[in-house]
């Protein structure tokens, strides 16, 4: 049956596969996902949380980046769904932001965000995020002409209808396949996310 006598010792584990290139991640769509952009660009580059309480997620996001420069939009919520964009804290203008946040539902958020980077002399901004809940009216606000792009992963399938053209949906299934496979031969997935 498995090859091994009874009592004996287990057979080797196969080695791992070779490693397929690294898609999307769970910390809100990873450095590598990002656009191709100019040398120019790149010193220009600027990452912003969205709030107060996606700073970690956004430092963490800029360190991969070369340790890019943070900003934090800083917003008060009037109720469930509904933001109120109060001011930037950080150097966006002149900038190419980078709002990264960990799902767009209603995208009042992260549009109101992107509408005062721009306010405050942002170049371009490219929204991020990991869930792509899209409830109504996301995609009115999404292409409304606020983003040069939005990046998301498939981590929840994105309806043909929702389609915009500023929409990149990047696939999770390496990372998951990448995932499982660490599990199944007992490795660590501490170390997988740290790369």
């Amino acid at each position: 049956m498995s090859g091994a006598p009874p009592g004996g010792p287990a057979p080797p584990r196969p080695a791992p596969p070779a490693r397929a290139p690294r898609a999307a991640g769970a910390d809100g769509a990873r450095a590598a996902a990002l656009p191709p952009a100019s040398s120019d660009d790149r010193g220009d580059l600027v990452v912003v949380s969205p709030d107060v309480g996606g700073v970690a997620r956004a430092r963490a996001f800029a360190k991969k980046l070369n340790d890019a420069p943070l900003a934090i939009i800083d917003k008060r919520r009037q109720s469930h769904n509904e933001a109120e964009v109060m001011n930037v804290i950080g150097e966006v203008d002149g900038k190419v932001c980078v709002m990264l946040d960990d799902m767009i539902d209603t995208a009042g958020t992260i549009t109101k965000g992107g509408e005062i980077l721009r306010s405050y002399g942002a170049k371009s901004v490219i929204a991020c995020a990991t869930h792509a809940v899209f409830s109504p009216p996301a995609i009115e606000r999404l292409s409304s002409g606020v983003f040069e792009e939005v990046i998301v992963t498939n981590s929840i399938p994105v309806r043909p209808e929702a389609n915009f053209p500023e929409l990149t949906v990047l696939s999770v299934a390496n990372l998951l396949g990448e995932a499982i496979w660490r599990v199944h031969i007992t490795s660590s997935i501490n170390s997988y996310q740290q790369l």
